[in-house]
């Protein structure tokens, strides 16, 4: 450096709070027209005016929120791991097809897996007058202690006085032969 000889940044901090001065204005410009102002304010073109702005606050306008139906998230979560809560749902997976008008589906949850097999655990509530007949013309054999289901849903609490029949593969039908309530566990891995 040569004695006297200075060289100013342009970017010195006087500089930059007249830029930014400049900016949040255009930026308020931009927002105003943005947000339904019939024309842009003046000296908004090219050529920004320096106009310093005290005390305001750019209110920021948050991005709209999808709106959802209802399930839509769950049936996506369902869709990402194979679990699927619902009795009719259920029902329908089970049984592959609709419940009889004499049965009433009172809870059901699944999970299947995306394997091209029929992998699944199920569980499942009914009430419906045929339910002894059901569990009798399958062949299962009645156990004589009670079985308890470790990891199932808060509902699936069949009573301890109930008849437990065992099917294929470790499957368990919890009946109430009286009053045609059947608790039906399921599996096929």
């Amino acid at each position: 450096m040569t004695g006297g000889d200075h060289t100013h940044r342009v970017d010195s901090p006087c500089s930059r709070v007249g830029l930014l001065s400049s900016l949040a204005a255009l930026l308020g410009g931009v927002l105003l027209f943005a947000c339904g102002s019939p024309e842009p304010p003046a000296g908004s073109g090219a050529a920004v005016e320096a106009i310093p702005i005290k005390d305001t606050v750019v209110p920021e306008v948050p991005a709209p929120i999808p709106v959802e139906e209802e399930g839509e998230q769950e049936q996506e979560q369902e869709e990402d791991d194979g679990h699927h809560v619902g009795a009719l749902e259920t029902y329908r997976y089970w049984a592959g097809e609709e419940p009889g008008e004499d049965m009433q589906v009172l809870n059901g949850e699944y999970w299947a897996s995306a394997h091209w097999s029929k992998e699944y655990t199920l569980y499942l509530e009914l009430r419906f007058p045929r339910a002894k007949d059901f569990v009798m013309g399958r062949g299962f054999e009645q156990l004589k202690e009670q079985q308890v289901i470790h990891g199932a849903p808060d509902w699936f609490d069949p009573p301890a006085d109930y008849e437990v029949w065992e099917g294929n593969l470790g499957s368990l039908y919890f009946l109430h032969p009286k009053k045609g309530h059947i608790y039906i566990f399921e599996r096929q891995l």
